[in-house]
Formats: structure tokens, sequence, C-alpha cells
């Protein structure tokens, strides 16, 4: 079969020259693979040739034209002479000229790359380093900057579990900055690549991003995208398989050992708040006279007119009281529910996820008032205590506020809150902080300082290891280190099943008042206060003049070493204002239990963490001896291509390094036997046992008596031959409509709960099975039982009552209920008396849970509770007050207020239930 090649002048769209005459097998077309088929990542190309010009004194650098600075100048073409179908494509690499200088033939000799060698030190558009994109649109841009329109490809190793489009996953661009250097295109690819545990090359004028478990595969589906990442198609390939009968030389033969442990790891990233949440950076200005050193707070969005804002010279962050921020301190303001500040970014947490939360504020007093003595008595007279509002916020419900835990400044001005909390479901973490209201004058707080606000994971861990462990009897490691996994949170560098750090639709507009403005230079200036300039830099994409956006500002701190904060703009602008709209961040509220669920994309139906769908991607290619082959032969060799040899037996091999010859026709390469299996014991050539999933449990009404089951079946080498659907355990039932289909109706439930298996044979006749659940939702009555009680009278009055926690019916060995309440403590003993004493514990199992208590003169004390119950455990509530007669009050009430199921599906009803427990004498 012939080939021609022609170099193509891009800028003028003519043909430069066609190959005539070139030296003997000097045309060579490499693939740069690796001799390790999990060591493939990007895969570059490279045609090297040479060029025969005839003796002349005229020919003289007679192809001197094509040596030249632009890397995408000449594009290079391989051609099939039959068909004039484009085999490859690159262009000229600018420093690849060189000639002989003589008086006989000269052979000039090029170099053409495929250009993704060059990527490195290519950057992306600046957008790419900033928001958040796509993996199909961050790899189509990287492979823009080859130069080569070539449409995409895209089959990866790993897949979601539920999303199967990478269009819709997405990864961070703040990731590709580490020290505020940018990661070049090729890194970028690099990682993804690698990470995803697929190969990127060229073949035929498409780029493929293909999976090291696919690249086996006779037949394969991928996405197709347009070069600029737009969805086409899915297509179904077949690749070309090409015998090898009789190789050029001996071939090198070279057994791959399966591993011995293989371990993925990723490093994560804790929740947490900005660094900048209670402290403003400062970006580079000075404050110097004439500059008011106040900016706004970055991570806050305000409401109402309150926003948090920072002063210098410590920049913390604080909220300044409605009378003061109004400069009415006489007047009496009413707690104002509009005024308020909240976090811009949110935290997700996961359910069941625990959580540490340390609050700590400080009073700043209106200036010139130090005299420690009125400080006291503002205090003792109760101004501190609560003087300002917060909520802790669970998807938009309150769990926690004054109410709970106070907030009581002392004479020092401080306060703080630390205390542990437990999500009780997938939920968007909120705080709101409200302006301190009343008179200034009576409480003489200016603003309230955001000392420390902190959220921490308890219990995080901070590297995800997937260990998996194939033969104790080779002794080769394999250590995987992923840059992006998965991590519902967002914080860790993770593939994201949807935007978290999107602008939505509202926003806050804030006016900044331009003092002046001029032309220095050449270029128009508007002074504006710092924390105008400050908060313009924050959103330079979204700030206004009249109405219109504008572009291309740039803010200057401290303009020409002085102490203007300059916007210089296109247009003049000396008066008036502008209008900066600080838009709030979108916080995907769905569920984001899909972004933690992973699956080798060849075994396509598991459900596991990405570190874990990584291992097993390794694990089936290095399950059990396989060959790598170094072989020479006689046709071209696509790098798609799969070649079919025998040896031992007659096999499948895929190519991981390739270098084809035009000129004789020949290829060097190194192959690999195409070996993916779930099953050390399987022998090259056996069949491979097929996977099948049952689906999550099945929760039915109190009175449902059919349901469906539905399974879902793959077969790596083949397919399903039969399903066949069998009762394990329960009572017993009517009929199953379907018993041998992947999906049956079972009807005449009476019982509550069932356990139902699905086996599938393949075309082979191996076998899987996987089993679910059938489990009744019922309606469960709690009760309180009293368990435990005495009261006394003398010297002092007391009360104990112990409560026993049980349901009616008994619930099932299934179900996990989360049983949440609250509680207040009251213990006063008047002016003289510090012996009142208010109690209330929870003990699961004989061990306390909750043991709080109050003692003294007027100290109340309240919080939350919360604790897991199930069929067995032995759960005692008791509330203990003691008074001193005639002078004393101690009283105890508590609630639990409602619940969250943890295992099952329920409904527990009567709720809230509370008790009282009280001595009171007057």
């Amino acid at each position: 079969m012939n080939y021609y090649i022609d170099i193509i002048d891009t800028l003028l769209d003519t043909h430069t020259t066609v190959f005539e005459k070139a030296s003997a097998e000097s045309i060579v077309l490499d693939y740069n693979g690796a001799d390790s088929k999990d060591d493939l990542s990007i895969v570059g190309s490279s045609l090297s040739f040479n060029i025969g010009v005839e003796p002349s004194s005229t020919n003289d650098a007679a192809l001197l034209h094509l040596f030249t600075g632009d890397e995408t100048r000449y594009k290079v073409v391989i051609y099939r002479e039959t068909d004039d179908l484009a085999i490859w494509q690159g262009f000229l690499l600018p420093d690849s000229y060189s000639e002989p200088y003589n008086n006989n033939w000269l052979f000039v000799e090029f170099v053409a790359t495929d250009g993704l060698g060059r990527l490195k030190g290519k950057y992306l558009p600046d957008v790419y380093y900033e928001k958040e994109h796509s993996v199909i649109d961050i790899v189509s841009a990287c492979l823009e900057l080859t130069g080569l329109q070539f449409p995409v490809y895209v089959s990866l190793g790993v897949d979601n579990t539920s999303e199967k489009d990478w269009n819709n996953i997405y990864l961070d661009g703040l990731h590709f900055i580490k020290k505020d250097k940018k990661q070049d295109a090729y890194k970028i690819l690099q990682s993804i690549c690698e990470d995803t545990v697929s190969c990127l090359f060229q073949d035929l004028g498409k780029w493929y991003v293909t999976g090291l478990n696919k690249r086996n595969l006779e037949n394969y589906t991928v996405k197709h995208y347009s070069y600029f990442g737009v969805y086409v198609e899915d297509i179904e390939l077949t690749r070309n398989l090409k015998e090898i009968v009789s190789p050029l030389s001996s071939p090198t033969i070279t057994m791959a050992a399966p591993y011995n442990i293989i371990t993925v790891e990723h490093e994560r990233e804790e929740l947490s708040l900005p660094d900048t949440i209670a402290t403003e950076s400062n970006e580079g200005w000075a404050v110097v006279t004439g500059v008011e050193g106040e900016v706004y707070a970055t991570d806050w969005v305000g409401n109402g007119g309150c926003y948090v804002k920072s002063n210098d010279p410590d920049y913390k962050n604080s909220i300044k009281s409605i009378g003061f921020q109004l400069s009415s301190p006489a007047t009496d303001y009413a707690f104002d529910a509009t005024k308020y500040v909240s976090l811009n970014d949110k935290l997700y947490l996961k359910q069941g996820q625990k959580v540490s939360f340390s609050f700590k504020y400080e009073l700043e007093l209106i200036p010139n008032f130090f005299v420690q003595s009125e400080i006291d008595a503002i205090w003792e007279a109760g101004h501190w205590l609560n003087p300002f509002k917060y909520e802790i916020i669970f998807n938009d419900e309150v769990i926690l506020t004054n109410t709970e835990k106070e907030l009581n400044f002392e004479g020092d001005k401080k306060a703080e809150i630390e205390f542990d909390y437990i999500a009780n479901g997938a939920v968007i973490l909120d705080l709101k902080f409200y302006q301190a209201e009343g008179k200034v004058q009576d409480h003489y707080i200016q603003e309230v300082i955001l000392s420390e606000i902190k959220v921490e994971d308890v219990d995080f861990e901070d590297t995800y290891i997937s260990t998996q462990t194939i033969s104790d009897d080779y002794t080769i490691d394999k250590d995987i280190t992923l840059t992006y996994a998965d991590d519902s949170s967002g914080f860790s560098k993770a593939f994201l099943l949807a935007k978290i750090r999107e602008p939505q639709g509202n926003y806050d507009a804030i006016t900044v008042p331009i003092l002046y403005g001029g032309t220095y230079g050449g270029q128009n200036y508007s002074v504006v206060q710092l924390d105008g300039a400050n908060l313009i830099k924050d959103n330079i994409n979204t700030t206004y003049y009249n109405g219109t956006l504008l572009t291309d500002l740039e803010v200057v701190y401290n303009y020409l070493s002085g102490e203007q904060m300059v916007v210089l703009t296109d247009t003049l602008y000396s008066s008036g204002s502008f209008a900066v709209k600080t838009y709030y961040i979108n916080n995907f509220t769905g569920s984001r239990a899909s972004w933690e669920t992973w699956t080798d994309s060849v075994y396509s139906i598991e459900s596991l963490r990405y570190a874990d769908a990584v291992s097993n991607v390794y694990r089936r290619m290095f399950t059990i001896p396989h060959q790598k082959v170094d072989i020479d032969v006689m046709f071209p060799v696509s790098f798609n291509d799969i070649l079919v040899w025998s040896y031992k037996e007659k096999s499948n091999y895929f190519v991981t390094n390739l270098s084809w010859n035009l000129d004789n026709g020949t290829t060097s390469l190194t192959m690999c036997k195409a070996v993916y299996q779930n099953d050390d014991t399987i022998q090259p050539g056996d069949n491979i046992p097929p996977i099948v999933d049952a689906g999550p449990d099945i929760y039915i009404s109190s009175g449902a008596t059919a349901t469906t089951l539905t399974s879902t079946a793959y077969d790596p080498d083949g397919f399903i031959a039969s399903y066949l659907w069998t009762k394990e355990s329960g009572g017993v039932y009517g009929t199953m409509i379907s018993p041998s289909n992947d999906s049956t109706i079972v009807a005449g439930l009476v019982d509550n709960e069932y356990e139902f298996k699905i086996t599938v044979t393949d075309d082979d006749g191996a076998t899987a099975f996987d089993t679910v659940n059938v489990i009744r939702t019922l309606d469960y009555n709690l009760i309180l039982t009293l368990s435990d009680y005495y009261s006394g009278a003398g010297g002092y009055d007391y009360d104990y009552e112990t409560f026993t926690v049980t349901t009616t019916p008994s619930m099932l060995t299934s179900s996990v209920v989360k049983l949440k309440g609250s509680y207040n403590l009251l213990a006063d003993s008047g002016a003289t008396f510090t012996n009142a004493t208010a109690r209330f514990q929870i003990k699961k199992n004989g061990v306390y849970i909750l043991n709080e208590t109050a003692v003294g003169n007027n100290i109340t004390k309240g919080g939350v509770f919360e604790f897991l119950y199930q069929e067995g455990d032995v759960i005692e509530m008791t509330g203990f007050a003691e008074a001193l007669i005639t002078t004393s009050s101690a009283v105890v009430d508590y609630t639990i207020k409602n619940y969250e199921e943890i295992a099952g599906s329920f409904n527990v009803l009567n709720l809230p239930i509370s008790k009282n427990v009280t001595y009171l004498n007057i």
C-alpha cells in the first residue's frame, strides 16, 4: 500500500511541496508510548523524514523557507494513496531543519509532531484557572492548543455510576494553580488521563482518550465530541484485527507478572471555612494619611444593609451595631430580622458527618469608653447577654441559636461557643449573624468582632487509601497517587457532578461613590475609598456605571505611591458612583451521594469510591501472568489496532509502542496480551464470569402487598443467557410474575421483611448472584414508660423520674432511628442561696451519653440531644429537680422533637413528647 505526504502552508493554504525524493527508509512515524500497558497516558507521535534536493549552485537553502518560528505554520499530512485518507497529521517543528553543505544530493532533515509534546509550556485561557469547567471542555481546550482541530472520541477507564457523560462532570480550575503558578496544558491533560486510567493519542484524524481497560476490546463505545467539546453522538467502534503470521525477526517475549499489592491513594483537603472568614487579608494597600482603612469582608454576604467589614490595622472581621452604623446612638433599635450576614460559600455535610463548631467573639465599644467600673456596670445590667442573634442552619432549618447556647459577654467583652454536632442528613450548612440592636448609649457596642469562626470535620482522614492484594506469590507492588478522585464536599481535588462555585442570579448591589476623577499619563482614573476599591477588585467583572457593565477595569492601590485608591477605566468617570454587584455563590443543594459512587467502565455497574474503582482497573489488568512482546512485522500497524498472534495459543494483543517505516512498510512495536478479567483463577482463553447487581433495598408501604425487583447484569466477554429470582428468607408470598427475567413483580407479600436473590448465567455457563431486601415501612408509636421514680422532702424537696424509650410495635431489626430533642434546665436559689439543682441525663445500654447539670443562682442552660435507637437498645432518660424549701426553684424540661431514619423506612408517630420535672418553692 502506498502513501504520500503533503506539507501545507496554513497561512497561504497552498502546498509548499509534495514529496518526490527522499533517502531510503528515512520516513518513520513513531508513537512514543511505553513498555508497560499501565504506564500509558499521553502518547505523542512524530514523523521524521527528509527531502531530497538536486545538486545545483542555485539550490542552496532551497527549503530554508520551511524553517520558521511559527510552530503551526506548516502542516504535514500523510495520505493513503488508494482513497486519500489522512492517516496522520502534525506540524513541522520550528527548529528541526538540518542540511549538509556539499555539492551532492542534499537531504534536508525534518521532524513533524502532533503537538502533544508542545503542550508543555502552553497555558489555557485565564478563565480555565478561575472557574469550574467540564472535563471534556478542559480536554478540548488543551487539545485545541496543538493546532489540530480533530473530533474527540472519549471512552475513559473509570465512569461515574450514574453520570456517564464526562461533559457533565467538572473540575475546579483553582486546582490548576499551585503556589501562584499555573499548570500548563500538558500537565492538566496528563493528570486527567492518569487519574481516569486512560491514554490520549491521535489516529486517523481523531483524538482518542481511551481507558487502558478498553485497549483490549475489539468492539467498544465512544462518545464523540466536536473539537471544541460539544457532544455529537455515541458511536460503536470496531478495531482493526491484524494477524501476525511471520515476524521479520525473532520476537523478544517478556512475562508481565501479576502485582502483589495495589495501593491507590488520594490526598484529601479537610472541610473548613476560608482563611479570611475571621480576618481579612491585605492585598497590597497601605493605610497612610487620608486613607480610611476599612474594607468589605470577602466571605460574607450582606443583607438589609448589614455587612461584615474589616478595619486597619489587624483587619478582624466585624459587624457594626445598628445604632452605630446609622449614627443614632440614642435611638432604641428593635431587632430587625432583615439585617444579618451569612456565608457566601456554604459548606456541604454528609449524613452522619460530625463537625465541631468554635465561635469566638469580642465587643468593640464606642471610642473613648475605657472606664472599667462603667464597663462592669453595663455588663452586670445584662446588656451583654445575647446582645446579638446567631443561627446555625442546616438546609434552611435552624438547628442552634441563642436559646440553646446563649452568648454571655463577660467583663472582658469576650464570649465563645464550642460544641460538636452530627449532620442529620445531607445538608448545606450556613451561618447567620444579626446586627446588635438596642441603644448604643445603653450597651455601648460599636461592633461585634468575629475573632474566630471555625467549622471542622471531627473524624477527618487526610488520605483515602484503597488496597488490594492480588497474589502473595509475586513481589511487584503498584502504588498510585491520584491527583483527582471523589469528594462530595468539594474541598479536595476531585471530579464534581455539579458546579459548586457558580454565581447564581441573586446579588447584592453596593454603591461605591466616586470622590473625583482625572487623566494622568493617558490613563483615566476615578478615585474611591479603599473599601470601594477592594470591593471592585474582588468583583472586577460585575461593576457598573449608570447601568452599563464596565470592562477592562484595573484597581490600583496607593496610586503613584500616594493615598489615592483608583479605578482605571476606558472612559473618564469623575462623579457619581459605581455599582458593584456581588453575586451569591450557587451552592449545589441536591444530594451528592452519587458524587462518591464510581465504577470500572468495563464492569460498568459497580458502585465504589473512586480510588476503589481505579484499583479495580489495575487489578484486572494484572490478575494473571501474561506476555509482553517486542516484535517486527511486515505491514503497517496503527496504535489503535489489535494484533492476533499465536504463542502457545492464538490470542489478541494491543499496542503500547510502535515505529512504522513508511518506505519499506515495516513496523517495530511493543504489544501486550489482551488480558482483562475479574478472577485470578481464570486462565487465558477461559470464560470470564458475569457480574450482577440486584439494586438497593426496597421499602414498601404498610399496606402494600407487591413490589418490583430489578437487576442489572453484565458479561465482559459475552452476554447474559438467563436470569432466575428466588426467595432466600422471609414469610410466605403469593406469586413471582416473571422469575426468569431481569425484573419481576412479587405479589402477595404479607411479612415485614424478605430477602430475594437474583442468579444470572452467561453464554458459557458461568454464574453470578446478588441479593436485595424488601422491607415494609411501618408506623411506630414512641412510648416513654416510667421505669424509676422517687421524691423526697425535708430541708430540700426533690423529684427523680426515669423514663424508658420503646416503640410499639417493636422495631424491625433492620431499622435504626435517630431521635432528636432539646432540654432546658433552671436552677434558681434566690439572692442568698446557691444550692438548687436541675439535672438531665440520658443513658444508652447503661452508659451515659448526656449528663448535664445546672446548680446555683439564676443559672439556666439548655441544649440539644440526639441518639440512635434500634430494637434491643435500653434508653433511659432521667430528670432530677431539687430545691430548698421556700427559697429555691429547679426545673427540668425536655422534649423528643423529631426523628431521622438512619436505616430502614418508617414513620414515628405522636411526636413531640415532652416531660417536665419541677420543684418551685416561693
